[in-house]
């Protein structure tokens, strides 16, 4: 009955009590970008590009790490660690899946190199077309945005120094 009191007291514009006293939280994870993510994948035709008409696990394993790839770019442990705090795993028809799953779908989606760059140069090149391509690599000295260059070796220099590399396709 106390329910019922509680509604027929909202219904007539009277404050029930604060919101939060009605429910609990008991999970919240970030799904905005992850769904903003997904759907852009579909529409362009994402998952028919690494295996019509529809990817196996291993596929959608693929699919999710592009998405975490383009919403937090981190490494493959880092990856499955942040799924626990996200919904790329759910989004994607996925299990739990750990690093060893991720490098997995990588040794998967390697063995299909080939027929992806050919269905990519179908796609988006025309017969007798060029591409150009290039890889560069600079270093850093003193201090940069820990956006912009993350420490390691480059091709320019065998020193510990930040480095940033910039992938150039044009067509």
């Amino acid at each position: 009955m106390a329910q019922i009191e509680a509604i027929r007291a909202v219904l007539h514009g009277k404050q029930w009590g604060p919101v939060t006293s009605g429910f609990d939280v008991t999970a919240s994870r970030a799904h905005g970008g992850v769904q903003t993510v997904h759907v852009a994948m579909q529409r362009l035709g994402f998952a028919s590009l690494i295996a019509p008409p529809s990817p196996p696990a291993s596929g959608d394993m693929v699919l999710a790490m592009v998405a975490s790839r383009i919403l937090a770019p981190q490494a493959k442990l880092a990856t499955t660690r942040r799924w626990h705090t996200s919904t790329p795993a759910e989004a994607f028809g996925l299990a739990a899946a750990d690093e060893q799953d991720l490098y997995a779908a990588m040794d998967w989606l390697l063995a299909r190199q080939n027929m992806i760059e050919k269905k990519l140069a179908t796609r988006h090149l025309s017969p007798g077309g060029l591409v150009l391509y290039d890889l560069s690599s600079s270093y850093f000295e003193g201090s940069a945005p820990a956006a912009l260059a993350k420490r390691g070796y480059t091709i320019a220099v065998m020193a510990r120094h930040a480095a940033s590399q910039l992938r150039l396709v044009v067509k």
